[in-house]
């Protein structure tokens, strides 16, 4: 459903480590990324905080991804986070 040879944006939202593995969420975002390099692929953790390896997931996602990966521990953040992922692209998310 991606459009092909064309620019394109997925913001991820995850409140949790990937459960459906293999192959792991890491890998899968990595192939999507090769077979469709305009499509950057952006991560809101969200209340994640205390979990060390749902944070190294998420960065991984958005490493792999051509994006970025941010945090978000309440609504608020989480809106702030989206609005900002979703207006400019991937380079106006925050990190936090």
């Amino acid at each position: 459903m991606l459009p092909s040879g064309e620019a394109g944006h997925i913001v991820l939202i995850s409140d949790g480590v990937d459960t459906c593995a293999p192959p792991s969420s890491c890998e899968v975002v990595a192939d999507l990324h090769a077979q469709h390099p305009s499509v950057d692929i952006d991560v809101v953790a969200f209340g994640v905080d205390d979990d060390e390896a749902t944070q190294q997931q998420m960065t991984c996602i958005g490493g792999v991804g051509g994006g970025v990966t941010s945090s978000a521990t309440d609504t608020t953040q989480l809106a702030a986070q989206l609005r900002a992922a979703t207006s400019d692209g991937p380079s106006s998310v925050r990190r936090e």
